[in-house]
């Protein structure tokens, strides 16, 4: 096409004219075929345009369509902080123990399906019963189904802010910050790890209050009262908003070799 159009405007004598009709076989629009005679040269013009459009409309739906997957592949990698052991979990290998821990699979298998982007999890329970597992695995499977992800321990993610202030660093905190609030699914692991200073406290309400409104999974080892006290009222209530509560308590699948 490009080279025709060339010809045209290069053309010291052009005339047309419409030498048959016909309906297009896939769309049905009626096609009329042209024969142009452009400096004594004779060439035939028979295309659909209404085809020609919805290809390249096609095209660019799909080029945009890999540009989105390559972007929450990109995010997920970038900022994601996830243990060797960790990246093998999903749904399929997280075995419950008992009810409690059966009924939490569950909930996050359901969260997932019902995925609407503004109701978030809070896992709470003792260490190794599966929370970062089942955290990990709706993360895991929200890319699969199109929704960028992000997992981040609360402890590496302050580690992360600070170290934004080194020069060498190739994005800044403001960086991070936007990726953590703009990404449609956010796992928080671990909160209440440490006792944070008033610093990382205030960087953690900066984080969670940008997620009103957006899904987030949160999970700690600490009671409510606890974690409270831990990460403040005001960043505890902010979490409360839109989130529903998963007790986990059960043995520690980590150790389960050491009782045999």
């Amino acid at each position: 096409m490009k080279n025709l159009i060339e010809e045209i405007n290069n053309t010291t004598s052009f005339s047309s004219r419409v030498i048959r009709e016909y309906k297009c076989s896939k769309c049905g629009e009626l096609i009329k075929v042209l024969e142009l005679v452009i400096n004594d040269k004779v060439r035939i013009a028979n295309r659909c345009k209404v085809c020609d459009d919805k290809e390249l409309e096609r095209e660019a739906v799909q080029a945009y369509n890999n540009l989105q997957i390559s972007k929450r592949e990109r995010l997920f990698n970038d900022f994601s902080l996830i243990s060797e052991g960790l990246k093998k979990a999903t749904f399929d290998n997280y075995h419950p123990t008992n009810e409690e821990l059966l009924k939490a699979k569950q909930v996050a298998k359901n969260y997932l399906n019902n995925f609407n982007r503004i109701n978030g999890l809070l896992f709470v329970g003792d260490c190794g019963v599966g929370k970062s597992h089942l955290s990990y695995s709706i993360c895991k499977e929200a890319r699969e189904k199109g929704i960028s992800s992000i997992f981040i321990s609360v402890p590496e993610l302050l580690t992360q802010l600070k170290s934004t202030f080194n020069k060498n660093k190739n994005y800044t905190e403001e960086d991070l910050l936007s990726v953590l609030k703009n990404v449609d699914l956010l796992v928080l692991d671990d909160i209440g790890a440490d006792y944070p200073t008033e610093w990382a406290i205030a960087k953690f309400f900066e984080v969670i209050n940008s997620r009103v409104g957006k899904s987030t999974i949160y999970t700690t080892n600490s009671n409510a009262k606890e974690l409270a006290s831990k990460v403040g009222k005001r960043n505890f209530s902010r979490m409360m908003e839109n989130t529903q509560i998963i007790k986990m308590q059960g043995d520690d699948y980590r150790l389960k070799n050491l009782k045999k």
